[in-house]
């Protein structure tokens, strides 16, 4: 599933760069600003995510240690 998704990925970047450069009548300078543009706030948003991507994952492994420990007292009753 998640190889199909990654191949699905691949191929929208492409075809939204065909369909802007079809749309404003092959002009590659327009097409190259307007998906510059979409693609800015997903750089900051990637970046703020580093930031909290190691939060996040000490979080999980607490919670995940923590629910560990619940199972096991329960397998040893």
């Amino acid at each position: 599933w998640n190889q199909f998704l990654e191949n699905i990925g691949y191929g929208m970047g492409p075809l939204i760069a065909g369909i802007f450069i079809s749309i404003f009548g092959q002009d590659y300078k327009i097409s190259a600003v307007i998906i510059t543009i979409f693609v800015i706030p997903g750089i900051i948003l990637w970046t703020l995510s580093r930031n909290w991507y190691t939060q996040d994952k000490e979080r999980i492994r607490i919670i995940l240690s923590e629910r560990a420990k619940i199972l096991n007292s329960r397998n040893k009753n």
